[in-house]
């Protein structure tokens, strides 16, 4: 059986009408409390930052207060003590590489080989250094290197050197090697 609509199409109207008042009257009240929510944590979070700036800016008045009890000859001294501070820093990480290269080249006296390149790595206290040698001349240079208590004729230094965890690298086509050598600087000051 069929049902019958008694509705009229004012009434119709109307009913539709009210059900999109109320899908709107519901988005706005949410867009309200989106707003109102939005609101309470700016107005938190300008509080907390007003609470940080009074308190940093406290700190600045306190630090200049304090500056301007300073006289003029005692910020000079501050100043002269914090320049010779850097500066002996910097001097007790200095060593002498003339006196590294001098106990290398101690080393390779009288030996038949060429030392075609030397780097140093201050960070590792390590030296690489390339030679151009025959195999046995290289082998003798390299025992010299790691030798810690060597005596040769011109050494200044027999501690100077020890062993690298680094391993020789050997070209046999052009009898090129590379041997790296760790260095303690405090022995060559």
């Amino acid at each position: 059986m069929s049902q019958l609509n008694l509705l009229t199409p004012e009434e119709r109207a109307s009913q539709t009408t009210k059900k999109v008042f109320k899908i709107v009257d519901i988005i706005a009240v949410f867009v309200l409390i989106l707003v109102g929510g939005f609101s309470i944590f700016a107005f938190n979070s300008r509080l907390k930052l007003e609470f940080e700036i009074a308190q940093l800016q406290s700190k600045k008045n306190e630090l200049i207060s304090e500056l301007s009890g300073y006289t003029e000859e005692e910020t000079l001294i501050r100043n002269i003590a914090k320049r010779y501070e850097i500066y002996n820093n910097f001097q007790s990480k200095r060593y002498n590489t003339g006196e590294v290269i001098r106990e290398l080249y101690a080393r390779a006296w009288q030996l038949n080989l060429e030392i075609t390149n030397i780097t140093f790595d201050s960070q590792n206290n390590e030296i690489s250094i390339r030679v151009v040698s025959e195999t046995d001349q290289f082998s003798k240079f390299v025992s010299n290197l790691k030798n810690e208590s060597f005596s040769g004729e011109f050494s200044k230094y027999p501690r100077l050197f020890y062993a690298s965890e680094k391993n020789e690298q050997v070209n046999q086509a052009s009898k090129e090697y590379i041997v790296f050598i760790k260095f303690r600087p405090e022995e060559a000051k």
